[in-house]
């Protein structure tokens, strides 16, 4: 496979995933996108590593992160509360993954933002 391929399969994936927001949907996993992508799991799985730098698992962690987040400031809803309807993580995984990548507790991360703004 070329380089123009996996920037082609990266493409499709920005779409699937920001246009489509295929990552609200919590059985979403590196088979189901490669069958919407029209790609398979090996191919899919170096374009992400390529045009995101880092793993299916923590790009749909950050994509997922940072909706929440948005949805949280735009709504003022707490950001735990979203997690858990949108059905990604137990509460005490997302909290772990949560606080690994963005530095801070949910809460504290919500609260540095609005005291910035």
């Amino acid at each position: 496979m070329t380089q123009g391929n996996y920037v082609l399969i990266y493409n499709k994936v920005r779409q699937a995933l920001e246009k489509e927001q295929m990552f609200l949907n919590p059985e979403l996993s590196l088979k189901s996108l490669s069958k919407a992508v029209g790609t398979n799991t090996v191919y899919l799985s170096k374009a992400i590593n390529q045009g995101y730098g880092c793993s299916f698992s923590v790009m749909l962690a950050n994509y997922r992160m940072d909706y929440i987040v948005a949805k949280a400031l735009e709504t003022g809803e707490n950001i735990e509360t979203l997690n858990e309807k949108l059905g990604f993580w137990s509460r005490s995984t997302f909290y772990d993954v949560f606080k690994s990548r963005k530095g801070a507790s949910p809460k504290r991360f919500i609260e540095s933002i609005r005291e910035r703004r």
